[in-house]
């Protein structure tokens, strides 16, 4: 995921997206484990970014 960061707002809503999608009959563990990937890629996108920022000073 490459996509920028999400706000917490943004994250918010994506979650209350996938509580409604399980309360209408979806996979509770596929909305888990998706919630999870992104915001896993999310944070592995912010600390790569900072370790080229901090790379980068030197």
């Amino acid at each position: 995921m490459t996509a920028s960061a999400k706000t917490p707002d943004e994250r918010r809503e994506r979650a209350e997206e996938a509580v409604k999608a399980v309360n209408a009959g979806a996979n509770p563990g596929e909305e888990a484990l998706t919630l999870a990937n992104e915001y896993s890629d999310e944070l592995t996108d912010r600390a790569k970014a900072f370790i080229g920022r901090l790379l980068r000073r030197r």
